[in-house]
Parts: structure tokens; C-alpha cells; sequence
């Protein structure tokens, strides 16, 4: 009996931990389809990297582990890539707001 309690108390901390980590998202990779932008649940560029790991773009935040975002596009009914994307800064808009500038390395 004080085994089991013990082992329901770690795993009730383990998940009260966990649920209150602080995990930054990530930047999705897009697609477009039929002239619509949509953010993309998976890497499909993930496989290629793993297997050429000297090729992978460097991490640029914690946001992007993965160094770029993709952009694909569903052309005929086959899938391409279009672009890779980094963010390089931020600049102030025409109304004073914060934005992200974002740079293509698709030929790097």
C-alpha cells in the first residue's frame, strides 16, 4: 500500500512539472493548396536531414530547432518545395510594431 502511494505521488508531481514547464512553440512549416496558406503538423523535410545531418540549416532560437521553415506547395497534385526560410531580425512597421524579418536559404 505505501509503495503504491508512493508511486501515485511521483507520477501526480511528475505530470504537475511537466504541465507547468515553459515550452516555446515552434514555427511550422506551410503549404499552400489551391491558393491557401495552411501551417503544416509535421517536417517533412525532417527524413532528408537526418540522413544528411552536415546539410541542416543552424538553429536560430529555440523557437526554430530546426533552422528553417518550409514552404511547400501541392502543384499538379505533386508536393514541392518552393522555399526555406530563416528569420535574420526585427523591424518596426509603419505603425510602430515589432516584426520578424525573414530571409530565403532554399539555394543555400
Amino acid at each position: 500500500m505505501r509503495k503504491s502511494l508512493y508511486i501515485l505521488i511521483m507520477f501526480l508531481n511528475i505530470g504537475i512539472v511537466k504541465a507547468e514547464l515553459p515550452i516555446t512553440a515552434q514555427y511550422p512549416d506551410k503549404i499552400t493548396y489551391n491558393g491557401t496558406e495552411y501551417s503544416l503538423n509535421s517536417n517533412p523535410l525532417e527524413p532528408y536531414f537526418e540522413k544528411n545531418p552536415e546539410n541542416r540549416p543552424d538553429m536560430v532560437s529555440t523557437a526554430l530547432w530546426r533552422g528553417y521553415v518550409g514552404h511547400f506547395e501541392i502543384i499538379d497534385s505533386e508536393l514541392y518545395l518552393i522555399d526555406m526560410t530563416r528569420p535574420i531580425g526585427f523591424y518596426k512597421d509603419e505603425e510602430g510594431n515589432s516584426r520578424q524579418q525573414w530571409i530565403s536559404i532554399y539555394k543555400r
